[in-house]
């Protein structure tokens, strides 16, 4: 695992002696530390930028270019160089192991190399009383730091300082500037590239990789999730992200999830390799049967509009709700949110995890909650009895779906402004999708929907999706044909139109089914 490093240059007992720097630049100050030059072979690359933008630039750092230093252990820097108007100050910025991030847009953004500074809070200057102060990026850029503008701990001649990295962790990359900044000798003003980098030095530092499990650089022993890691590793659950490194601060998309959970059941064949998704369509990709199963099983649905979303990263209530079906229990009340936290919790699922329901859930957690859960041999079983016994007849179906007419009557005006989020489905539906969510939700409560492409197989309240373009909802299954109410129907609401088994075949449709497997 990475911690700390040092791209200064050579090292002559415990004082480094710059000599590749010798020829470019005067010796402005000393840096003393028990760093020792790496010879193992690594090469690292780091990138930066701000979350939700794309990544500014990125730089490999090799053998070169780095020594290694405890965490703990001490550097001291001096100013050596005797001028009334030249001082050094010192800053540091952290990558944390991250492989992509996501955009405004919605779009997955890949990190070059998998270590990523936020530009705008992995940032630290060394204050005056020692301490490592959070600062923006364009603190800096702007030339705060100037002789008559001192905020940090600025060093005149002869003045030494003694300090260790700030406190953020150890599974970063930590870059360590040591800058000079001396006004009368170059006509740069501050703020300004050449100022910060004609007359610096960095210092890069990575942490001892002995105590590492699972033959991952960046997870530890000391790690509560390294069981979980190696359990996840050895039952081929998940691997990482590289040979080395398994990244466990990174995201998770809802293809790695189902597949993670498709892998621990054993790697099932679907019922059905034809896919409902339109995002869904290359077989050869590692999720393709794991999201036809999770689908099939009820373990999750899609995204709206005929969409798995593979991309798309997960909180962790929206993980523990998967992990709930996926042992055929269901999270059940008004808020499933809430129940699928409580849910996990009364199993031990998140036992010494501090965590928000709605944040990002990291490769981590996820494969700690996954070993939590079945490390011990408990079966993946989706669709329990539990959940079976919970199903409403279809009789019940029809009688409350009919009874929507008093609040969307026939010819009601509904367009696509007009939309709607299920909490139970996680989907939000606009026009045609959003009414036949209503319809499903009000009739199966927080029973999760699975999917199939078979007009034999429909049933009143299902959802049908023709084509890629229009979502209706079943009231009747004929031999032939369904009965159905929709929404956006010519801009309104309308029900009673017959749609026939050849017209769906010949769009192309798939069915979102909530009623329990037998």
């Amino acid at each position: 695992m990475l911690g700390a490093l040092l791209a200064i240059l050579l090292l002559t007992g415990a004082v480094p002696v710059y000599a590749a720097e010798q020829t470019e630049m005067p010796d402005y100050f000393g840096i003393q530390s028990d760093a020792v030059k790496t010879t193992t072979g690594h090469t690292f690359t780091l990138s930066y930028g701000r979350p939700g933008e794309e990544v500014y630039d990125s730089f490999e750092v090799t053998d070169d270019f780095y020594y290694a230093i405890e965490p703990d252990g001490q550097i001291t820097v001096t100013n050596t160089n005797p001028s009334d108007t030249g001082f050094v100050y010192m800053y540091c910025e952290v990558y944390y192991p991250k492989t992509s991030m996501t955009g405004y847009d919605g779009s997955t953004i890949q990190i070059p190399g998998g270590y990523f500074c936020d530009v705008d809070e992995d940032l630290y200057y060394l204050g005056e009383n020692g301490q490592w102060i959070s600062v923006w990026y364009g603190y800096w850029l702007l030339g705060a730091v100037t002789e008559d503008d001192r905020p940090g701990k600025l060093l005149d001649y002869g003045e030494s300082c003694t300090f260790r990295l700030p406190d953020a962790g150890t599974d970063g990359a930590y870059l360590l500037h040591c800058f000079y900044f001396d006004s009368a000798i170059t006509n740069t003003q501050p703020g300004e590239d050449a100022v910060y980098t004609e007359y610096q030095r960095n210092l890069y530092m990575y942490q001892d990789t002995a105590d590492t499990v699972a033959g991952f650089t960046d997870v530890h022993e000391s790690d509560y999730y390294a069981d979980a890691v190696v359990w996840a590793k050895e039952n081929g659950v998940t691997g990482g992200t590289s040979a080395t490194t398994f990244s466990p601060a990174a995201t998770v998309t809802r293809a790695e999830a189902v597949t993670f959970l498709w892998r621990a059941a054993g790697s099932p064949e679907p019922s059905s390799l034809v896919s409902p998704y339109t995002d869904v369509t290359n077989k050869g990709s590692y999720y393709y049967k794991a999201v036809l199963w999770a689908a099939e099983q009820g373990i999750t649905g899609g995204i709206g509009n005929n969409q798995f979303g593979p991309t798309v990263t997960l909180a962790y209530d929206q993980i523990l709700t998967m992990l709930c079906r996926a042992m055929g229990e269901s999270a059940a009340g008004s808020d499933w949110s809430a129940a699928a936290v409580s849910w996990a919790s009364k199993n031990g699922l998140t036992d010494g995890l501090t965590f928000s329901a709605k944040a990002n859930c990291p490769r981590s957690d996820v494969v700690y909650c996954l070993w939590k859960q079945l490390s011990d041999g408990t079966p993946i079983q989706p669709g329990g009895q539990d959940q079976t016994s919970q199903g409403p007849t279809e009789q019940e179906v029809y009688n409350t779906i009919v009874a929507l007419k008093a609040d969307y009557p026939e010819g009601m005006r509904w367009t696509n402004d007009n939309y709607y989020h299920s909490d139970a489905m996680h989907l939000t539906g606009y026009g045609c999708e959003g009414f036949a969510l209503i319809c499903s939700d009000t009739a199966f409560g927080d029973l999760p929907a699975r999917t199939h492409t078979s007009f034999d197989q429909i049933r009143v309240g299902d959802l049908i999706r023709v084509g890629n373009y229009h979502t209706i909802v079943v009231l009747e299954k004929k031999s032939n044909s369904v009965i159905v109410t929709e929404g956006n129907f010519n801009s309104s609401i309308h029900w009673g139109r017959e749609v026939t088994r050849a017209s769906l075949e010949q769009s192309g449709f798939s069915v979102r089914t909530r009623y329990p497997e037998a």
